[in-house]
């Protein structure tokens, strides 16, 4: 073979090589992607069953906040609440 094929043929190899190196690195960044992606999936799913406990905290407050006033509500009017001449 001549000079210039040779050289031809070395310049394949080392873009071959290039080639390979950069599909390496494609391989990799996407296996990292793929473990980020896993990690913000499962703190999401965290994050959603923290969210869905504090919901039903936030609804027993409001349910005892409700009957509370109820009760304020009732007691005032066995106690006579705004009747005429009581307290005169």
């Amino acid at each position: 073979m001549t000079d210039e094929v040779m050289r031809k043929i070395e310049a394949i190899e080392r873009e071959v090589g290039l080639v390979k190196r950069d599909v390496q690195e494609l391989k990799t960044a996407q296996a990292v992607r793929d473990v980020q992606y896993k990690s913000i999936e499962s703190g999401m799913s965290d994050l959603k069953s923290g969210l869905g406990d504090l919901k039903g905290g936030i609804n027993r407050v409001l349910w005892v906040l409700g009957i509370a006033v109820l009760g304020a509500a009732a007691q005032f009017v066995i106690r006579g609440g705004l009747g005429p001449g009581l307290g005169q």
